[in-house]
């Protein structure tokens, strides 16, 4: 459950960029049919932040490693609030 949450949330962010942590939740649930308590959640992505170091968490919720600038990529992403994310598929990270 654990590392399935950790992987999902790598390719979430890898894909895009960042994203808020009850986006993020949101998802994982999607993809995995499972309920996810929220401070089960940051407690397990901050220690997935301390140990594999792919992911950042900010104030901007969480960011993947690469990401130099997260609130530029936010503002984008307001700018397109009519966008939905894309659907994403567990095979396709």
């Amino acid at each position: 459950m654990i590392i399935e949450w950790i992987s999902l949330t790598h390719g979430l962010l890898y894909y895009y960029g960042v994203a808020g942590i009850s986006v993020l939740i949101d998802k994982v649930e999607q993809l995995t049919g499972q309920d996810i308590d929220g401070l089960e959640f940051i407690k397990v992505m901050s220690f997935a932040e301390d140990y594999h170091g792919q992911v950042e968490l900010s104030g901007y919720g969480l960011h993947y490693h690469k990401v130099f600038n997260a609130s530029e990529i936010l503002k984008e992403q307001q700018k397109r609030q009519g966008t939905d994310y894309i659907v994403l598929q567990r095979n396709s990270y």
